[in-house]
């Protein structure tokens, strides 16, 4: 017997015709464990496709860099949260903010959504929903986030509503007639005090209060101070300047003591009508970053014919004017809301564009182009800085709402948060 009988007798003592079957559905076996294996690794990685394609690159999403247009790129679409609503933006760090006020008549009528959602800029993450659990978010419009609080205006209730952002958690409510917050609107904080802009007709006011604990430190309404329309607010070291939408002005107080420094109206180029052509300005917002001071108009002719749009720049420290951006290469169009990064001016335009301007000159640096619906039915409706990043927010046809994160330094468009 050759040597691979005598291994084969070993084995067993039974003849080889035996063995045969036995193989086979060992064999069968194997095969059926292979396939096992096989199939749940599959499901593995279709569940984990599945989860990355949730996140995955939307070739649809386009970025145009440069005024004369550019190469196109896709980007990221975060689907998190659901932005319908959405009404104010503002970001602290990497982490953004964004105030909802949606009504779904179909699906549930006569019953509206009121939400702040909180989103990570970096990681197109949702972080939190702070919901309106005890009535303390009805018709959430201004936000300002300073530290570990997150301030928040009630227009319905004419009230102030301040959370911790660390947890999402309630801190207080601040309701009260002495504090005059008669339509609160715009929200600064800053050394520890927040400023709340008023526009209410007949109140026309600034309230100060104390960042700490809530307290009323003053109410500014003296007619000297030239408040008409306050509308916007901003910081500038101890200098706190309020926009008149109005008044057509900038009034600048003492943030210690809330005297009136200057009125800055439309003889210093703020918001200047130009008789001629019988021309009126809308000034919408402002932003003030170091020396400098940026009022951004809207100005259209009486008879409705042409408009035209501008950012007016002044120097802080004595309110003189530096300069009028107005040229239509800048690309600005009904212009909604500004910011400032690290020596950049972005501009927020009515036609789904951004215009990015160096603030040392007023130079033109990129138009980059949000426009996200190949039928334009989104509208770029609100700015902020958040980190390295400018996060615009989109208002859609049919109350949908988005974030765009866009990298500062070079203008493009990194992802899509919705």
């Amino acid at each position: 017997m050759s040597r691979v009988d005598e291994r084969t007798v070993l084995i067993s003592d039974e003849p080889m015709e035996d063995l045969i079957p036995e193989a086979r559905q060992r064999a069968r076996r194997r095969r059926m464990i292979t396939g096992l294996v096989v199939l749940a690794a599959l499901i593995v990685i279709t569940t984990v496709l599945s989860v990355v394609g949730g996140r995955g690159a939307t070739p649809d999403l386009f970025l145009t860099n440069g005024p004369g247009g550019g190469a196109a790129t896709s980007v990221m679409v975060d689907n998190v949260a659901n932005l319908a609503g959405s009404n104010t933006i503002t970001a602290s760090g990497s982490h953004v903010w964004v105030t909802i006020d949606d009504t779904n008549w179909k699906a549930h009528p006569f019953t509206t959504r009121y939400e702040i959602v909180e989103l990570n800029a970096s990681t197109g993450k949702l972080v939190r929903i702070i919901h309106n659990e005890s009535g303390d978010l009805t018709w959430p419009q201004a936000m300002a986030v300073s530290g570990s609080h997150l301030w928040v205006a009630d227009e319905q209730y004419w009230r102030l509503t301040e959370f911790n952002v660390t947890n999402g958690r309630l801190v207080r409510v601040i309701s009260a007639k002495a504090d005059g917050l008669a339509d609160p609107g715009a929200i600064a904080v800053s050394g520890g005090h927040v400023w709340i802009a008023k526009s209410h007709v007949g109140a026309n006011s600034v309230t100060e209060l104390d960042a700490s604990n809530g307290s009323l430190v003053r109410v500014i309404k003296a007619k000297v101070d030239g408040l008409n329309g306050p509308s916007a607010i901003a910081f500038s070291g101890s200098h706190v300047f309020v926009l008149n939408a109005t008044g057509d002005s900038v009034t600048e107080l003492d943030a210690n003591s809330g005297a009136l420094v200057r009125v800055i109206n439309s003889r210093a180029g703020c918001c200047a009508p130009r008789q001629g052509t019988f021309e009126w300005a809308a000034p919408v917002t402002l932003a003030v970053s170091g020396p400098h001071l940026w009022v951004v108009n809207q100005h259209n002719d009486a008879n409705g014919a042409t408009s035209e749009s501008s950012v007016v720049e002044f120097d802080v420290s004595n309110g003189s004017l530096v300069r009028i951006i107005r040229a239509k290469a800048d690309g600005l169009y009904i212009p909604r809301a500004i910011a400032v990064r690290r020596g950049r001016v972005w501009v927020d335009n009515g036609n789904n564009t951004i215009s990015e301007l160096n603030a040392s000159n007023g130079s033109l640096v990129r138009i980059v182009n949000v426009k996200l619906d190949p039928k334009g039915l989104n509208s770029a409706d609100g700015i902020a800085v958040s980190g390295p990043y400018i996060v615009v927010l989109n208002i859609y046809s049919g109350q949908k709402g988005s974030v765009t994160v866009i990298n500062a330094r070079n203008g493009r468009m990194v992802r899509v948060i919705q």
